[in-house]
């Protein structure tokens, strides 16, 4: 694995932070969505998903940086801990490919540290799961309850292949595909 891969996102909270409700809050996310409890294994030429049942990545995510007395030993500290965090390989074949790191950096201010393998996440991916985490947390602090609506990617799918099939979508692919370079240059993460 390369840490080229990683995407790795800084997010600077403000206001007072209840650590307990965060960590409920982002273990609901990761458990209504597949992709972030995922490996990827190769079988018979091709990619498989693996989706783990639970994910612990929540579990040891809190660091509190207070302790530091100097306000600059903070600020060295929190970067060393983010330069790390986003270098740190995660492997798309065995996991995890997702890391979560809260660092208090003040009594109002965190730091909230994500590194994903970018096969499980991207720019519009960072939207929908900081909404989606922000939504739980302000709807968990104000104690109303949650509905599980999320559709797994792979519903979707099942749904589409067998409910609301397009064969035209199918054609139109097929077509626009049809010389599209079988191999590309791009180096593998795990050559």
């Amino acid at each position: 694995g390369k840490a080229a891969y990683n995407t790795p996102i800084e997010i600077e909270l403000t206001g007072e932070i209840d650590i307990e409700l965060m960590k409920k809050s982002l273990q609901i996310l990761i458990q209504n969505h597949d992709i972030f409890r995922s490996h990827f294994i190769f079988s018979k030429k091709s990619f498989v998903q693996v989706i783990e049942p639970t994910s612990s990545i929540v579990n040891n995510i809190f660091l509190d940086l207070t302790y530091l007395i100097d306000e600059s030993e903070i600020r060295e500290r929190a970067f060393e801990i983010a330069k790390a965090h986003a270098c740190e390989v995660l492997d798309p074949t065995g996991g995890p490919t997702l890391r979560l790191q809260l660092l208090k950096l003040q009594n109002n201010r965190h730091l909230f540290l994500l590194n994903a393998h970018h096969t499980i996440f991207d720019g519009f991916a960072f939207i929908n799961f900081t909404d989606e985490l922000f939504k739980l947390y302000n709807n968990f602090q104000k104690g109303l309850s949650i509905k599980n609506e999320v559709i797994q990617y792979w519903e979707y799918i099942l749904l589409e292949k067998h409910e609301k099939f397009d064969n035209n979508i199918l054609s139109y692919w097929l077509e626009t595909l049809e010389d599209a370079p079988g191999k590309t240059s791009i180096p593998l993460d795990f050559e």
